[in-house]
């Protein structure tokens, strides 16, 4: 008796949770906060079954929390138009219920978790505006009901488009395909709007955030990101007669 009582009580204060969440904005964690709660007092199915939808547009920050995946009864959820960064939780491949997962125009960034392969009742897939990089998972591309069937046609296009393609959406439709970018111009990330051109300096500034430039011994960052001085000159740098890089020395002592 004294368990049932605790289960109707919390089940009365989820309900007015989610009451709430028609007049304001439900953040994520306070969910996940209910779940975990509950998860002692009843079955996590049917915890799982009052969350069968997940809409979020509100600026949300942070990272996805990988307890989502703990939602096996969920069947939609969009987080698109937030802030979000960090990588692509691996465990939202285990949400083997949803048909719509919408994570587009945030932060996100690292490679799309072979897990989504998992994902076979998966109808809208979209992820554009994001800072993806790597490959699609071959599962996700060959799964006929994606995107309205789009990957019947374009196969992983229709998902995203590759490194150093565009298209005007981002990824391949009837109204919009993945091209090459033009010579002289590439793309960043995966589902790109346009190419880009990079100079020098800027293939040069990228290695060196990227291989921790900050860290290196004095010499090797002499003249680095100076303005006035050419990037021929910057400790590493070498060009030839014409400018152009031709040799990058940066040993380990």
């Amino acid at each position: 008796f004294f368990l049932y009582k605790r289960n109707s009580r919390t089940k009365k204060l989820i309900e007015n949770e989610f009451s709430v969440s028609c007049d304001a904005v439900v953040v994520i964690k306070n969910i996940i906060k209910w779940l975990l709660l509950l998860q002692s007092l009843v079955s996590f199915s049917s915890v799982a079954q009052m969350a069968a939808s997940v809409h979020a547009l509100n600026s949300f920050s942070g990272t996805i929390p990988v307890e989502l995946g703990w939602l096996s009864s969920l069947t939609s959820l969009d987080l698109s138009q937030n802030v979000l960064t960090g990588t692509f939780p691996h465990t939202l491949g285990f949400l083997t219920q949803v048909m719509r997962l919408d994570l587009s125009f945030n932060a996100i960034s690292g490679e799309i978790p072979e897990e989504m392969g998992l994902l076979k009742n998966l109808i809208l897939f979209d992820l554009v505006g994001n800072r993806l990089k790597g490959t699609i998972p071959s599962a996700l591309c060959s799964n006929p009901n994606i995107n309205e069937g789009a990957t019947k046609k374009f196969g992983c296009d229709a998902i995203l488009c590759a490194a150093g393609m565009f298209s005007s959406s981002g990824f391949s439709s009837d109204d919009s395909v993945c091209q090459h970018c033009p010579e002289g111009k590439t793309t960043l990330y995966l589902g790109s709007k346009e190419c880009l051109s990079f100079s020098q300096r800027d293939v040069l500034e990228m290695f060196y955030k990227i291989m921790g430039g900050d860290n290196w011994p004095d010499a090797l960052k002499e003249n680095w990101f100076d303005p006035e001085i050419s990037e021929c000159q910057w400790g590493g740098v070498t060009c030839d007669s014409n400018g152009v890089i031709d040799s990058l020395t940066f040993p380990s002592n």
